[in-house]
Order: C-alpha cells, then structure tokens, then sequence
C-alpha cells in the first residue's frame, strides 16, 4: 500500500532538517590552507575512512570541500574538489523548498509530487558518473 502525504511527513522533516544543516554549515565553514576546512574556527576531522586506511581517495573524496567551496559562490574552485559536487549541492538545496512545499501544503505531493522523484534519479546518474570518472581516473591502480 503506497504511504500517503501525510504517512510522510516524518520523512520530509528529516530530509529538510538535513538539508538546512548541510547547507548552513556549509556556508559557515571556511576552506583553510592545505586540506583543512574549519567551521567557527574548529577543524572537522578527516572523514574518508577509505583513504585513511587505503591511502587512495574514494568517489566521494573531495565532496566536503566542494560543498563548501559552492556555498560561498567559488564554482570553479567546488569543480576542482570533485566533479559532480556543486550539481549534488543544487539538488540538496533544492530539497529545502520543495520539503517546505510539501510539509505546509500536503496535497501537493499527492497532485505534483510524482514528479520528485526526479531528483533522485539524477543524484543516482551524477554519482554514477563520479563512481566511473574515479575508476577510469585510476583510483584502482593509483602509486603509493
């Protein structure tokens, strides 16, 4: 049985809760020289686990930095970090209205909502890409 809208709206919460976070703390992180980012001042920690053990970056690597990077209008620098990053960006500020939309009127995922999933899709694609670029790249093969 398909949940209804209001079946829902826990899961819209949760989504626009995140989203706000990501992209508030995105704006108020700073990119230090070297791999650093700081946010009020305080260094995140390293957070790929694969290249803290493998020694070579993940697809994901470089996502952080570019979030942060595109949160203060630096697009060609975000590129640099990682290549689908500021696309993954847009898409996840993007959830912040179109979450808001749905929680203050929920009869509009029931009429429009269908057409959300879009998004999805092209996160799935976007994230595809970076999977093959970083194999092509030669992450597999990379020296030590």
């Amino acid at each position: 049985m398909e949940p209804t809208p209001l079946d829902r709206r826990g899961e819209h919460r949760c989504v626009l809760a995140l989203a706000l976070a990501v992209v508030a703390i995105s704006a108020r992180a700073r990119l230090e020289a070297g791999p650093d980012i700081t946010v009020l001042g305080y260094p995140l920690p390293k957070l790929c686990q694969w290249k803290g053990l493998l020694g070579v970056e993940c697809a994901g690597c470089g996502l952080t930095h570019s979030f942060v990077a595109v949160a203060h209008g630096e697009v060609a620098r975000a590129f640099a970090h990682h290549r689908v990053g500021p696309w993954l960006f847009v898409l996840l500020a993007l959830q912040i209205p179109y979450r808001a939309l749905v929680l203050a009127r929920p009869d509009w995922e029931a009429r429009w909502g269908r057409h959300a999933g879009w998004g999805w899709w092209i996160a799935v694609a976007l994230m595809g890409y970076a999977i093959a670029a970083w194999a092509v790249n030669g992450a597999f093969w990379a020296s030590p």
